[in-house]
């Protein structure tokens, strides 16, 4: 079977690449590993414990949000009006509380408490 493929350039892209059989694959190396060494000890060590322990935060947080409705309805015989309405006053909370937290630190404590 012959190849139909006309020798026209559509457009500003050399595509004479497409034509040629048999030609591997590029290559992506990968980046030094002791580079990468490098640029982690130049990182303060408590990057690490914030980076854990937000990992650690949204986990609880999401794995709360998935049983909160099932636990209201089931376990506490809430209705599912009810349930619903805990469930949202609880996702309110949760986005909200860090601002008055915040308010309340930059305000009132302060950094030399």
């Amino acid at each position: 079977m012959e190849d139909n493929v006309s020798d026209k350039n559509y457009g500003s892209i050399d595509e004479t690449h497409l034509r040629k059989r048999g030609s591997p694959a590029p290559v992506v190396d990968d980046p030094d590993p002791t580079s990468y060494r490098e640029m982690l000890k130049k990182w303060p060590k408590s990057t690490f414990c914030i980076i854990s322990n937000e990992f650690c935060e949204r986990f609880s947080y999401y794995g709360m949000r998935t049983v909160l409705t099932l636990y209201l309805i089931n376990i506490l015989k809430f209705n599912n009006d009810n349930a619903t309405i805990m469930f949202h006053t609880f996702t309110v909370l949760a986005y909200t509380s860090p601002i008055f937290g915040s308010i309340l630190a930059d305000g009132y404590i302060g950094k030399f408490w």
